[in-house]
Order: C-alpha cells, then structure tokens, then sequence
C-alpha cells in the first residue's frame, strides 16, 4: 500500500500553487492571519483514486476540478463551499460530496485552534462508468454529475460506513495497522470506497428515525441556517428567521444552544463575515470596505471591521488591499480608519 507524501506546507500567503497539487487548478490558499497561520496538505494514491489529508488554520480557497469527484470528511472545524449556486457547509459528523465544478470554499477552525479534513477524489469517469454498471440493479443511485450535497453521517449508514472504511485506509496510509492491509488490495479499496460513495449519493434522506443528528432541535438549526445562507444580507432581526422556519423565536434559539452552544444571531454574523471575505479576496474592483459591509447585511461599518478583525485576524481593509485595490469609502474621497 502507498504512504502519504507531504505535498505542501504553508506559514504565509504564498503567491503561487494550488492546493499542493489536489485538484485540477484554482487560486493559491489564503490563510486566515492569525499569530501562526498554517497549513499542510497531504496525499496518496490508490490508483486513480486520490486521498488527501489538510490541516490548518483557517483559509479560503478558490478551486477549479473538472475531472474529479470530491468527498470531504472534516474532523475537525468547519468548512463553507459555494458551489453550482449553493451554499454548502459541514462540520465533524457530516460529509460533503461536490461533482465537478469551480467552487470557492472557506474553511474555519475550531476552538482548539486547527481544522482537519480528509479528502477522497474520485475519477469522474470511472465513478460514471460504475455507475452505469450498477444502473439496472441500483436505480436510486444519482449519477456523479453535477452533484452536491452534505450528508450527515447520524441518519445515513452509507455515509457511515465510508467514514468507517476511510478511517481504517488511514490507519494504514500512516502505517498504524498491526497487520498492514494486503498491498495488492489498492483496486479492491478504489472499488469498495466507489461503490460505498454511489450508495451515498443514492440515499438521498438517510435513515428514518430520530437519531441524535436529526432530532428537532438539529432540524431547526439546519433550516434556519439554510435561510441566513440565502438571505443573510437582509435579515434584520432573529424573528424573521425564526418565522421563515415556523417556530418561536424562544424555540430557535433554545435549538442553537442545544445544537451549537451558539446563539442564532453569532452564527449569522459568521456566515456574513465569511461572505464579505470572499468579496474582499476576489469581489468587483470598485469593491470597498463599506460596500462590502452594507452588501453582506452589516449597517455599520466601524462594528463591521471590529467583528471582521476579531475572527480574521486582520482588518478588512487588510484583504482589500491584498487584493491590490484601495481601501476607501465608496464616494469619500478617504481612507476608512479603524481603531486599534
């Protein structure tokens, strides 16, 4: 069996590379700035299956995959994608599984400072071809194409079962396994991890059933999560969200803390500060810092460029000016200033 390879590491910004290699192209990472902004990518081969191991700080990363399938399982932290026009998010406990397509993704770290994912990437034709295969006898399998979704592994047992299957291959990658698996077996792991990923995409609702992710309380977190990702710009108060999921106020919130130990409104202040990142980074050229702010649902910019700072690590004005574009109010003829 094959070893991980370190393949990139990362203590600044670098102006090129892609991901160390993992997908077909895309942006160079932008790591988060924190006091000691890392990451590392790792990566095998199983026959043209590759898996890949990122660990990191925080980053942002813009990348372009026209010939793979792509299983992210994160362990640690969380990691937002915007893809085929969705917004798609998932924590340790979900997989998320993108088909072919440029996608812009933030990742996040968790409290311990450091997020972690695993990622699978499959050949796309050959994922196709087992597919048609398995047509006549499997007709609830969707078709790798232009798909997207994140699955939680509590109500799916396929997804389960490929976490499982995904944790033994790395004990073995890392030479963890008392008795190493057979070095002749790499197609029948290539094979028994594709046919464990079309079962995924074919169990489109998981298991039936009320399961410690699919309780009440994970259902109102994740429709109203689902809401603040397509209207976080407008919403002005938690009421509205709470209405748009037909529950009370009192209910939403009760579920956050549950769920979460968050309340619903520093949730939607994150994914407002993911989105006002990625415009910074990569947004029109008349961009600003205020418009930035006014766009992604903030009304004053001094809060906005605290909160941005905080999570950052650095001040909004920072990224724009990164990005090569002057950091002014739209039609001030100044500089935004921010205190220290």
């Amino acid at each position: 069996m094959p070893r991980f390879e370190r393949v990139a590491e990362y203590r600044s910004n670098q102006p090129h590379g892609s991901y160390g290699g993992l997908f077909t192209g895309g942006s160079p990472p932008t790591l988060h700035a924190f006091d000691r902004p890392r990451m590392t990518i790792d990566k095998a081969y199983l026959q043209t299956t590759c898996v890949g191991r990122v660990q990191s700080t925080g980053h942002d990363v813009q990348v372009v995959e026209h010939e793979k399938v792509s299983v992210i399982i994160p362990t640690e932290g969380t990691i937002r994608t915007q893809f085929a026009g969705q917004h798609l998010q998932a924590r340790p406990g979900q997989v998320l599984v993108l088909g072919r397509g440029p996608r812009q993704t933030n990742v996040l770290r968790s409290m311990s400072g450091v997020y972690q994912a695993v990622i699978l990437l499959f050949d796309h034709a050959e994922l196709a071809m087992l597919h048609r295969g398995l047509a006549s006898s499997r007709r609830d399998s969707a078709p790798p194409d232009n798909y997207c979704r994140a699955v939680d592994v509590g109500t799916s047992t396929p997804a389960r079962h490929l976490v499982h299957l995904t944790g033994v291959l790395l004990d073995d990658l890392d030479g963890d396994l008392a008795s190493p698996l057979d070095p002749g077996s790499e197609t029948h792991w290539q094979q028994l991890l594709s046919r464990k990923l079309l079962d995924v995409m074919g169990s489109r609702h998981g298991e039936t059933g009320t399961t410690r992710a699919d309780t009440p309380a994970h259902r109102h977190v994740r429709q109203a999560e689902n809401h603040m990702m397509s209207a976080y710009e407008e919403i002005r108060t938690i009421a509205e969200v709470a209405l748009a999921c037909g529950v009370s106020t009192r209910t939403l919130e009760t579920a956050f803390r549950k769920v979460m130990s968050r309340t619903p409104w520093t949730v939607l202040t994150d994914i407002r500060l993911d989105r006002a990142r990625q415009l910074l980074l990569t947004g029109d050229k008349g961009s600003t810092v205020a418009s930035v702010a006014y766009t992604v649902g903030f009304g004053h910019t001094g809060r906005f460029a605290k909160s941005y700072t905080a999570k950052f690590g650095e001040p909004p004005s920072a990224a724009l000016a990164r990005r090569g574009f002057s950091p002014r109010v739209a039609g001030s003829g100044s500089s935004v200033r921010y205190s220290d």
